[in-house]
């Protein structure tokens, strides 16, 4: 490992760019040390410790360690990775539109049916002056915990089965079919968690204490002791004849979203590739990834999206669950209805609500990824800002640092 001591003069809050043979050391002679670090993605920060540089695109186990007189830290951001912004993105930023647009595919009785952005917003700040602002996030948690026992189930499956958890080239059709095996799987095993989780976030916040953390685990083991020991002629549904069409709705899901995906990147990318080496930016070259998982993403919600609904009605029958009426948002309201499988609740829906019932709460589907475009968009102009002053800052270091030995000499 290279050790340096660093001292600069002048640091920046914050300053982000590609570094190619930046300068990292300052000695007492003003002896220019250079740390190559080309196609690397910084960002750099005052903050106190040692600097750490990795470079994984061009040296994936060369780290150089610094040690350093001021307060200055290096940390690498891997844009390639985009899994866990999206994480962020759909636990934290999406949740009050996927808790508004769940209460509204519910609503049999609604008269208002939100599928456009403009009636959403006011509903949703009626909500949230009537309860607290905590309301908008309710499952918040459930859906966190969900999410990593379903990569926690997949992860030991994987390792039991011998099933492949990602297809790196779908060459061998036994290969695609042991992957979708496998996520069916763990589809079907963590389908009693997700329906706790999904009437957790549908369920008023005026109605019941505030969720633990791992509430939607208990209550699916609870659901499935109900199912296999209590009384029969519930309307309930069991979670066993759930386990079939949602296992089937989760699959397609995943199959669309990652065939419209594939295709889609290939054409974001055949079309940068066309554009001038002048006009690209750092970010160019991961933005068609970013691009294209919203977009794959809200192609396939929108696309399933009155299955979505059919299964939620489901998931609510017979669990004596409070929602929030959607129609003002001042007040609440039970759900009872008495839909004796899949294809009867698509035929009451239809005759009952037309074909606009399947696609209640659509607008905020539409507020949802509006705003995820708009994060995606508004990090990419301070991406580019910090690089241009990153790119600015390191000409004006060099020019200092060329003039002063020049005076040495």
């Amino acid at each position: 490992m290279k050790f340096h001591t660093l001292t600069v003069r002048k640091l920046p809050l914050l300053c982000c760019g590609r570094l190619s043979n930046f300068f990292i050391d300052y000695s007492d002679k003003c002896t220019l040390k250079y740390l190559n670090l080309d196609n690397a993605i910084l960002i750099i920060s005052i903050l106190m410790g040692s600097i750490i540089v990795r470079n994984p695109f061009m040296y994936p186990k060369q780290d150089c360690y610094i040690k350093k007189d001021c307060p200055l830290k290096i940390c690498q951001i891997n844009m390639k990775n985009t899994s866990e912004l999206g994480i962020l993105l759909e636990n934290v930023f999406s949740q009050p539109f996927i808790a508004f647009r769940r209460q509204c595919q519910v609503n049999f009785k609604a008269a208002h049916y939100h599928r456009t952005p403009v009636t959403v917003i006011p509903i949703m700040y009626n909500v949230q002056h009537n309860q607290d602002f905590g309301s908008l996030w309710k499952g918040v948690s459930s859906s966190i915990v969900l999410r990593g026992i379903s990569v926690a189930s997949e992860n030991l499956m994987s390792e039991v089965l011998d099933y492949p958890k990602v297809i790196m080239s779908p060459n061998s059709w036994m290969i695609v079919m042991k992957h979708l095996a496998l996520k069916a799987i763990s589809f079907a095993v963590t389908t009693p968690i997700m329906i706790s989780a999904f009437l957790e976030t549908v369920q008023t916040s005026l109605d019941r204490e505030k969720p633990g953390l791992f509430d939607c685990v208990f209550e699916g083991f609870k659901r499935i002791y109900n199912d296999v020991m209590g009384p029969r002629g519930h309307p309930r549904f069991s979670v066993f004849n759930l386990t079939v069409p949602t296992v089937a709705y989760r699959l397609l899901f995943y199959v669309t979203q990652k065939v419209f995906r594939w295709h889609m990147y290939n054409s974001v990318k055949s079309h940068r590739a066309t554009r001038s080496e002048q006009n690209k930016s750092p970010f160019d070259k991961y933005f068609p990834e970013v691009f294209t998982a919203l977009t794959s993403d809200l192609f396939t919600e929108a696309l399933l999206y009155p299955f979505e609904t059919v299964l939620h009605r489901l998931y609510l029958q017979g669990t004596r669950t409070l929602i929030d009426n959607l129609d003002d948002g001042c007040s609440v309201m039970p759900i009872m209805t008495r839909y004796e499988g899949v294809i009867d609740c698509i035929r009451t829906i239809k005759l009952d609500e037309g074909i606009g019932g399947f696609y209640k709460g659509f607008g905020a589907l539409v507020l949802q990824y509006m705003l995820h475009l708009g994060l995606v968009h508004t990090f990419r102009l301070i991406y580019e800002y910090f690089d241009r002053n990153m790119e600015a800052m390191i000409t004006s270091e060099s020019t200092e640092v060329d003039n002063h030995e020049v005076r040495n000499i």
